[in-house]
């Protein structure tokens, strides 16, 4: 997209976002097939409704439910279920890019270049689950939870009625407990914020660890089955993390941290003027990762997944802004 002297983006015409929209499709069909490919490898496709995950897997229950629901009015064999693994991660890839799309729309100026934009998107979705050399497997809550987090960000941003993000936290929750990132992005977003954003806040957040709670309870999950301070018993998280740094060259895996959106994070060093509010949510990423230090193993880079959307629109503001501004 060409950028006009006021500093703002030229709106695509018609022709233009029928092709960016058929690149966008055919990417998230690329990138469902190598996720398959990969992820075949990982774990037998009967698991989607044999229900038999260990916690913290099993807590994300939306994806197992939706298996469950299709197999129960069509039973699915082994080639069945791939097919729907695959139709659900294709599905919440294209609404995963149909919403960063809206995102982008409307963030008003300096909101960069759509290209740009889209090429941040895919190339950070590429290298943490195509590209990566180390745990690049996913499960089936992954790209769901891409698209709930790509609505969400969309939600925010266009400033919807914060009762239906309040709603929407709850499949979120129940797609996986990252979604909590929900309302400290609303937050952030309206930084400083007043009392008419901390109680929307309270009670975005008062519901999602609600969801949480309730799920753990009908588990019969323990706070230790839930999160593990543990690598392997005995091996703390913390530990192993950065185990490339003190246990020699076995563990270098662990270095794939640094590889995290793929590299994409060293654009935030570049100069330029990013846009207040997306900086303000993207500061959310810094406790999220702390906590997954303790809890997460970082070497599995798709664990950030959940920022790509807001990292895109982010950088795609960044790069576009004069640095002299």
């Amino acid at each position: 997209m060409q950028m006009e002297a006021s500093g703002t983006t030229s709106q695509p015409k018609k022709i233009h976002i029928l092709l960016i929209a058929m690149v966008n499709v055919l990417l998230a069909a690329m990138l469902t097939f190598s996720h398959a490919a990969k992820s075949r490898v990982l774990f037998k496709w009967r698991f989607l409704v044999d229900f038999d995950g260990e916690q913290p897997f099993q807590s994300r229950v939306l994806t197992f439910m939706i298996a469950n629901g299709v197999d129960r009015l069509h039973p699915l064999g082994d080639r069945g279920l791939a097919f729907l693994f695959m139709a659900m991660d294709f599905t919440a890839t294209v609404i995963a890019f149909i919403f960063v799309w809206k995102a982008w729309s409307a963030m008003g100026k300096n909101k960069g270049s759509l290209l740009t934009m889209f090429f941040l998107f895919w190339w950070q979705l590429f290298a943490t689950f195509v590209v990566s050399s180390y745990n690049n497997y996913y499960y089936p809550y992954d790209m769901t939870s891409l698209a709930f987090m790509a609505i969400g960000v969309w939600m925010i941003v266009s400033k919807q009625p914060w009762l239906m993000l309040l709603a929407f936290c709850v499949p979120a929750m129940m797609n996986r407990e990252t979604a909590i990132l929900l309302p400290f992005f609303y937050l952030a977003f309206h930084w400083p914020a007043w009392r008419a954003v901390w109680r929307p806040f309270l009670a975005m957040l008062a519901v999602s660890v609600a969801v949480k709670v309730i799920i753990s309870t009908l588990l019969n999950a323990s706070s230790d089955d839930m999160v593990s301070l543990y690598h392997v018993p005995g091996f703390l998280r913390l530990y192993y993390n950065f185990a490339f740094a003190w246990l020699g060259p076995e563990y270098r895996g662990t270095a794939n941290v640094f590889f995290a959106f793929g590299f994409a994070w060293a654009l935030l060093f570049m100069r330029g003027k990013a846009d207040t509010r997306l900086r303000n949510m993207m500061l959310c990423f810094i406790p999220f990762f702390l906590g997954m230090m303790v809890v997460g193993n970082l070497s599995e880079i798709r664990i950030f997944a959940e920022f790509i959307p807001l990292m895109a629109l982010l950088l795609a503001g960044k790069l576009a802004s004069d640095p002299k501004a």
